[in-house]
């Protein structure tokens, strides 16, 4: 089965390329079998443009469709493999060391201290200011009213 190996950029050019050849084809040129040969190959073009498959892309092992992961091929791997001597093992969980425990704690402490720290509550003379304000403003409002 073929896997597609243009992207959509490749498949317009592609198509127009084949309309162009196609166009040119039906103009007279003087070598017939050139004329016709021209036709075959924007025809082959618009195929491959709007299937999304190119014979040519295919025989060099480039693919233009997708990015990052789907780029890389198996023939790719296994060549990073066979290089680098890479070993494909599964990745094992790694548990957390007491040491990281114990820097945890100390800003959880840290943490809840400021946190303490800014919650408290006004002094006396603040909160006299406030209702003296608030009393001022009631006074007002029925006073108009």
């Amino acid at each position: 089965m073929m896997r597609q190996n243009l992207g959509k950029r490749d498949r317009t050019l592609w198509i127009i390329i084949g309309i162009i050849l196609t166009i040119l084809s039906v103009y007279e040129i003087t070598n017939i079998l050139l004329q016709f040969f021209i036709a075959i190959v924007g025809i082959l073009f618009i195929i491959s443009g709007v299937i999304g498959w190119s014979l040519i892309y295919s025989m060099i092992g480039y693919s233009s469709k997708g990015y990052g992961i789907d780029r890389i091929t198996k023939k790719d791997i296994e060549k990073a493999v066979k290089e680098h001597g890479v070993k494909t093992e599964p990745i094992t969980q790694i548990k957390p060391s007491k040491i990281k425990k114990k820097v945890v704690k100390k800003a959880t402490k840290k943490t809840t201290k400021k946190a303490t720290k800014k919650a408290t509550t006004p002094s006396k003379k603040v909160t006299k200011k406030i209702t003296k304000k608030a009393t001022k403003k009631t006074t007002k409002k029925t006073t108009k009213k």
